[in-house]
């Protein structure tokens, strides 16, 4: 993640070295307002077809969600975040009903 930001500041202020800083504010400010209406749109259009989250962020969700279909987790202490978490081999084991 910050590896990403780092390289999105310098994709913003890429040719700006030389300028006052008045002037990379204000080339900043006009290079994101564009960067934002261009993202805007495209987001507007995968928003229309039905969806929420990018593809990236999808992965991120599913992953451990479907780690998580092989466990069960039952607290014993939640002050003192007791829980006893048994793994299953065979996936929806852990889940009531097969859910």
């Amino acid at each position: 993640m910050t590896t990403n930001l780092a390289e999105c500041i310098n994709s913003v202020l890429k040719g700006m070295h030389h300028l006052p800083i008045t002037s990379v504010v204000r080339e900043t400010y006009f290079h994101l307002a564009a960067l934002f209406s261009k993202r805007a749109t495209s987001y507007k259009g995968q928003m229309q077809g039905g969806h929420v989250w990018c593809r990236k962020v999808l992965q991120a969700i599913n992953k451990p969600k479907a780690r998580t279909n092989t466990m069960y987790t039952v607290c014993h202490n939640r002050d003192n975040l007791w829980f006893r978490v048994t793994k299953f081999d065979i996936p929806n084991q852990g889940i009531a009903g097969g859910q």
